[in-house]
């Protein structure tokens, strides 16, 4: 009997050993027993994965730099190479030099290499501002390309106290005592009050106070405030003439307003022990927590202010807020998630700081409350549109919010996919928006992608390796589209050199001529005259590299001294560390005379036919019990060494093999070209 059995997509992945013989899942259809360095497309077909271009090395070769993402605009971002208590910059696929010189820009930093590891960030234009329970916190100020500077966030309100301010009045008998307080013009934000004091007749138009301050830059506004019964109540807003040095203001007995107070100087991370490890704005507030005193607690501060936690008496919503995050167990505060609402990833759970009447944060009635149980482990959550990505035990939960139970939970997305998460730890992730691909990096130096859309109920694994050890990595969007930086051990001369590079996402391949790359840690050389000789390629000493010269492979040569020899001479030529993408399809599932499955039935697939897309050479076989051998797509060439002209539509190969029980497919792409599947066509024969 023979049939056509045909897998048009591939959106479900690769997915665990377990799920090989579940025929009757709708996602058997589209899934792979192996998707080695391939991506699912989100139009369900494969390509094959990108290469990268080497940047250089690490600031210290000893140390693993972690990379952090800055994105100062749309097109303008930068990847930050954390070292040992050292800071560079990286930009468009280089480090940023130092003004007037070549040598990379370099910044002292606080932070060891262990901290590196364990400081959390949060980005508001051209500020990163840094947390880690060791040190006060930080913030990292862009005041240019390679100008860069560190500052210690000073807890106090940015608006100036006003100055030189005096009482005057007429009589005695009782003490008065006044508070004064500017209010900043752009921001609304008031200062910490200026005080004075000033013995009076009772207050009445002839028994009056009057009271002068100096103008502050920026404030047109000033609150004044009057000390009656141990407390003080607002009892006049004085509003500044233009261009007035000195502001003054007449009590003649004002009425007290107590609803609102002046606010009062509150630091709540004053010393060692008090530093938050966590951080995250929400509604215009930074909120922070997690200190080494009390794990469990939450600070958020006054809106539009991220350096002011001042509190007034009586609280009002605009107030910084404290609570904290007690349950049964110690609940350590790892992350803040700034969705619709201000979350917090948990040692036990995620949790929710509840809004006030407004519908907003408020400071008057502070609450938190729990939205699930699931564990989190310390990685940083993953934004995406209107949810969240977040680790739990090892994997990968989605976050947002359920109507059904008026809180946020979500799925267990790695479900499919244990065998690539199950006893790995996660040592890094990020998300490349262009591509809707999340990165995941193991702590043994691998990697995985997820093609995840959640409107399409997308998500769909795939394994990336590469030959060396991924330890950081930091996705970019730049003026040349988006990239993704990463530091990488590699064997060089046999012991392991760090470099950091640039991970290509995005290829426009549409024909032989096109500009591609598919070679790790590569470098080019572009000139006006044929070479034969390429050198400046130290970096890959001893390494047997891949060579593509004007679009041609050249296959494999040794680096000898920095140097590699062509065999034809070219204009444009690329070196790198080849790599190899695999895909195993599981097996054909069809039903018998006797059986709703295939499954354990011998079968032989003579032939099978590809929809490739702008593809180079490929191979592919049946998956035999003894031998796996491969038939190889024929190539056209104009002559050697010029590239070979790419293959568009259905690629029919004959394939070697007799009977056998597993009914697969495996498809190999070795050399350094493109190729793209969007369905695999098998011809099979039942029986044997």
């Amino acid at each position: 009997m023979g049939m056509e059995i045909a897998q048009v997509s591939f959106n479900a992945g690769e997915i665990s050993p377990a799920l090989y013989a579940r025929t009757n899942l709708e996602k058997y259809g589209s899934a792979a027993k192996i998707l080695l360095n391939f991506y699912v497309k989100k139009e369900g077909g494969l390509d094959k994965r990108h290469g990268s271009w080497y940047v250089g090395g690490v600031q210290n070769n000893g140390y693993p730099s972690r990379l952090r993402r800055f994105q100062f605009s749309q097109d303008q971002g930068y990847a930050l190479e954390f070292g040992n208590k050292v800071l560079r910059i990286i930009s468009e696929g280089g480090l940023v030099a130092a003004k007037d010189s070549t040598e990379p820009y370099e910044l002292e930093t606080a932070y060891d290499i262990d901290e590196v590891w364990q400081m959390k960030f949060e980005q508001s234009a051209d500020v990163v501002y840094i947390t880690h329970p060791l040190h006060v916190p930080r913030m990292l100020k862009r005041y240019d390309h390679n100008h860069w500077e560190f500052e210690d966030m000073v807890f106090v309100p940015k608006t100036s106290t006003p100055a030189n301010l005096k009482a005057t009045g007429s009589g005695s008998g009782r003490t008065y005592k006044y508070k004064v307080t500017a209010i900043d013009d752009k921001s609304g934000e008031e200062s910490l009050p200026a005080s004075v004091e000033i013995t009076n007749g009772e207050l009445s138009a002839t028994n009056k106070v009057t009271l002068t301050w100096n103008k502050v830059e920026g404030c047109g506004k000033y609150n004044v405030y009057r000390l009656y019964s141990g407390m003080y109540g607002w009892i006049s807003t004085v509003v500044a003439d233009e261009g007035a040095a000195t502001i003054s203001m007449v009590d003649e007995n004002a009425e007290l307003d107590y609803n609102t107070t002046p606010p009062t100087k509150r630091n709540p991370f004053d010393g060692e022990n008090k530093y938050p490890s966590a951080c995250g704005i929400h509604e215009q507030r930074m909120a922070m927590g997690a200190t080494l005193e009390d794990f469990e607690l939450v600070e958020a501060s006054r809106s539009g202010c991220y350096n002011n936690f001042t509190m007034s008496n009586p609280i009002q919503d605009n107030d910084a807020i404290s609570v904290r995050a007690t349950g049964k167990q110690v609940n350590t505060i790892y992350h803040f998630i700034s969705l619709n609402d201000l979350l917090m990833t948990t040692a036990n759970g995620v949790w929710k700081l509840m809004p006030g009447e407004t519908g907003f944060l408020s400071g008057k009635d502070p609450n938190i409350k729990q939205q699930n149980t699931w564990p989190c482990d310390n990685i940083e959550p993953l934004i995406i549109g209107n949810m969240a990505l977040f680790f739990s035990d090892g994997h990968i939960r989605t976050l947002g919010y359920s109507l059904a139970s008026d809180g946020y939970d979500g799925e267990d997305i790695c479900i499919f996919a244990t065998h690539l998460f199950d006893g790995r730890k996660v040592v890094d992730w990020g998300y490349c928006s262009s591509k809707y691909q999340v990165w995941i990096i193991f702590e043994d130096g691998q990697a995985a992608v997820l093609t995840f859309i959640k409107e399409h109920q997308l998500a769909a694994f795939t394994r990336y390796v590469t030959d060396g050890w991924i330890e950081s990595i930091c996705p970019v969007k730049e003026a040349s589209g988006e990239s993704l930086y990463a530091v990488v051990v590699r064997e060089v001369n046999g012991t392991g050199q760090r470099s950091i590079e640039r991970f290509v996402l995005e290829q426009n391949i549409t024909s032989k001529d096109s500009d591609y790359l598919f070679m790790d840690c590569a470098s080019e050389l572009i000139s006006e005259t044929d070479v034969s000789t390429v050198s400046g390629i130290d970096y890959l000493e001893g390494r047997n590299v891949a060579v593509m010269v004007d679009g041609g492979y050249q296959g494999l040569k040794t680096v000898i001294n920095g140097e590699i020899t062509l065999n034809v001479p070219g204009k444009h030529v690329k070196v790198g560390l080849p790599y190899t993408a695999m895909l195993r399809t599981l097996s054909v599932d069809y039903p018998t005379e006797t059986s709703a499955t295939s499954l354990g039935n011998k079968k032989k697939i003579p032939a099978v036919k590809f929809l490739v897309e702008n593809s180079g050479y490929f191979k592919a076989a049946q998956v035999d019990e003894n031998t796996v051998n491969y038939a190889e797509t024929s190539l056209t060439y104009q002559k050697y060494g010029e590239a070979y002209d790419l293959i568009n539509g259905y690629k029919r190969l004959d394939l070697l093999g007799g009977y056998n029980n597993n009914g697969e497919i495996i498809v190999i792409s070795e050399d350094p070209v493109p190729l793209t599947i969007n369905s695999v066509i098998a011809e099979v024969t039942h029986g044997g």
